[in-house]
C-alpha cells in the first residue's frame, strides 16, 4: 500500500512539473499555430526531436526533383563514418543575372544543437516552394550547408566522431569535416556567411544564482570584434545587418541579445560578450573580407521544447540576412573589393593581441518557478570594442623552413597562396625570438635562405587570415596550435619577415 500511495505521490509530481513547464513554454517561448513542412513537425516518433540524416537527405531530394531550376545537390565531401556533407545550392538558373551575390549559410556544426539542420530544411522549403522569395533567387546564389556535422548530429554529441568540435577546428583543421568546409567555401567564395548554432538556456553558473533561471532570450548574435578584420567590414555587420535584424525579430515577438558566455572572478560571475577568436565561423571567415554571422538560437537542452518556434526564428534570422544581402548587393561587393584592396596594400599595422572594454551590460533570464522575466546586470568583456596591446608592422612576406606537410596544409585550406624559394641567398631577415616573458621579440640577422623554403606573399587578399596564423602570440596562430615549435637552444621560431623588394628576390 505504501508502495503504491508512493508511486501515486511520484506521478502526481511528475505531472504538476509537466503542466508547470507548458505553462512556461506556452507564456515565453510558444510555438507558431500554422504547419509547418518539415519532417520532425509531422508528429513521427521515429525522429526523437530531430529529423534525421536520411530523412532529411530524402526531404531535400524531393524538394530537387519538384524545383530542379531552383535546387543542385552536391556534396563538399565525407565526414568520417562516411556520410555525405550534405550541399544545397539554390538560385534560380533561369535569371539574367551574371554576378550574383553568394551566401553561404551553415548548419549543425555541432552534433547536440540539431535544430538548426531542422531550420535550414525549412528555409530550403520556403524559398523554392513559396513564390514570394523568387525576387531573392533571382539575385542571390545561396549555398546551404545543412548539416555539416551529420555524425555527431546523428549520435547527438557536440563532437565529430572523434571527439574534435569543428567550431574550434577552423584554424588548426585537424578534422577532415573542417577541411572540407573551409575549402567549400574557398570554392564558392562567398561574400556572406551565416553559422546556425544552439545555446545552453540552462547554464550551470547562472543556476548559482537560482535553481529557476534560465536564459530568457531566443536568439543571440555572435560577430567578431577581432581588430584585424577590416574596419569597413566589421561596421557592416553590425551596422547593416545585426542591428535590423534585432529589430525584426524583436517585431516577430523574440528576446534577442549579442551572445554571452560566463567567466569567473573569484566568486563573482562575469559576462563575457562577443569573441575575437578565428577558430570560430564568426571571426574565421570576417578575416577572409566576407559578412560573416553567427546565430545562437534557444536549444541544446531543451529537447522537444518549442521546436516550432526555434525552427522559425531560424528562418526569421536567415530571411532578414538574405533581404538585407539583396537590397545591399552593390554595397557588399564594393565594401569586400575595398578591404581586398586594403589587404593587398598593406594599410594597416596586425594587432597581435587586443584586449575588450570592461561593461555593466543587462542579461535577460526566466525564472521558471514564478514564470516573470528577471533582469540582472553583470560585468562584461565587452569583445566588440577591443584596445590594441601588441601590435606590428605588416611585413612583405613571410618565410618558413622548414615547412612541414601540415603547416603547408594548414595555410593553403585556409585560403592563402604559397610559394617556394626559386633562387636561395644569404639575406637579412627579421626572426621572432622568445623572450623571458613568454612572448616574442623580434631579430634582424643574417641567414641562408635554402632552395623550397615556403614563402607566403603578406600583401594579398587574404593577409588578414596569414597574419592570424603566422604571428606567433595570436591564441589560434601554428605555433599556439602546436604545429610549429621554437628551435630548444635559439629560442626561436622557422619563421621569418622580410620585404616585399626581397620577395621579389626569391
Amino acid at each position: 500500500m505504501k508502495r503504491f500511495i508512493t508511486l501515486n505521490i511520484i506521478l502526481c509530481l511528475f505531472s504538476g512539473l509537466q503542466a508547470q513547464d507548458s505553462v512556461f513554454y506556452k507564456k515565453f517561448f510558444p510555438d507558431p499555430s500554422y504547419s509547418m513542412p518539415v519532417p520532425i513537425t509531422t508528429g513521427n516518433k521515429s525522429f526523437n526531436y530531430f529529423t534525421k540524416y536520411k530523412d532529411a537527405v530524402q526531404f531535400i531530394k524531393e524538394l530537387a526533383g519538384k524545383h530542379p531550376q531552383l535546387i543542385k545537390i552536391g556534396s563538399i565531401g565525407e565526414t568520417q563514418r562516411g556520410r555525405d556533407q550534405v550541399s544545397v545550392l539554390i538560385t534560380n538558373q533561369n535569371s539574367p543575372e551574371k554576378e550574383k551575390l553568394r551566401v553561404a549559410i551553415l548548419g549543425s556544426i555541432h552534433g547536440n544543437e540539431p535544430i538548426s539542420t531542422d531550420g535550414l530544411l525549412f528555409l530550403i522549403h520556403q524559398l523554392t516552394e513559396d513564390a514570394g522569395y523568387a525576387q531573392l533567387l533571382d539575385q542571390l546564389e545561396i549555398m546551404v550547408l545543412p548539416d555539416i556535422n551529420a555524425d555527431g548530429r546523428e549520435a547527438e554529441k557536440r563532437t565529430t566522431s572523434n571527439g574534435i568540435d569543428l567550431n574550434r577546428d577552423l584554424t588548426s583543421l585537424n578534422a577532415p569535416e573542417s577541411r572540407n568546409i573551409k575549402m567549400a567555401i574557398n570554392r564558392f567564395d562567398p561574400q556572406v556567411v551565416l553559422d546556425f548554432h544552439e545555446f545552453n538556456p540552462h547554464r550551470s553558473d547562472f543556476k548559482e544564482l537560482s535553481d529557476c533561471y534560465s536564459i530568457g532570450y531566443d536568439v543571440m548574435f555572435l560577430y567578431t570584434g577581432n581588430l584585424n578584420v577590416d574596419p569597413s567590414i566589421r561596421k557592416m555587420i553590425a551596422e547593416d545587418f545585426i542591428a535590423p535584424t534585432k529589430t525584426y525579430l524583436t517585431q516577430n515577438h523574440r528576446e534577442v541579445s549579442d551572445y554571452a558566455t560566463t567567466r569567473r572572478d573569484g566568486k563573482e560571475i562575469l559576462l563575457n560578450m562577443g569573441g575575437t577568436a578565428s577558430r570560430s565561423s564568426a571571426t574565421n571567415y570576417a578575416l577572409q573580407n566576407r559578412i560573416s554571422l553567427l546565430m545562437e538560437i534557444r536549444g541544446v537542452t531543451e529537447g522537444n521544447q518549442s521546436v516550432k518556434r526555434r525552427i522559425e526564428t531560424s528562418f526569421l534570422c536567415a530571411t532578414s540576412y538574405l533581404r538585407i544581402a539583396d537590397s545591399l548587393r552593390s554595397q557588399i561587393k564594393s565594401t569586400i573589393d575595398a578591404a581586398n584592396k586594403s589587404s593587398v596594400n598593406g594599410d594597416r599595422n596586425i594587432v597581435v593581441t587586443s584586449e575588450p572594454a570592461m561593461k555593466q551590460m543587462p542579461f535577460l533570464f526566466v525564472d521558471e518557478c514564478t514564470n516573470e522575466h528577471k533582469t540582472i546586470e553583470f560585468r562584461t568583456y565587452y569583445n566588440m570594442d577591443q584596445t590594441p596591446v601588441i601590435t606590428r608592422d605588416r611585413p612583405g612576406a613571410y618565410l618558413i623552413f622548414p615547412c612541414s606537410k601540415k603547416v603547408k596544409d594548414v595555410l593553403t585550406t585556409s585560403g592563402l597562396v604559397l610559394k617556394e624559394v626559386n633562387n636561395p641567398q644569404e639575406m637579412t631577415v627579421q626572426v621572432y625570438k622568445k623572450n623571458d616573458a613568454g612572448s616574442f621579440e623580434l631579430e634582424t640577422k643574417k641567414i641562408n635562405i635554402p632552395k623550397d623554403a615556403v614563402i607566403i606573399d603578406a600583401l594579398q587578399p587574404m593577409g588578414n587570415t596569414l597574419s592570424d596564423l603566422i604571428e606567433p602570440e595570436g591564441s589560434n596562430s601554428i605555433y599556439m596550435n602546436g604545429q610549429i615549435k621554437t628551435e630548444a637552444k635559439k629560442g626561436t621560431l622557422p619563421v621569418y619577415r622580410i620585404s616585399h623588394e626581397q620577395l621579389s628576390k626569391l
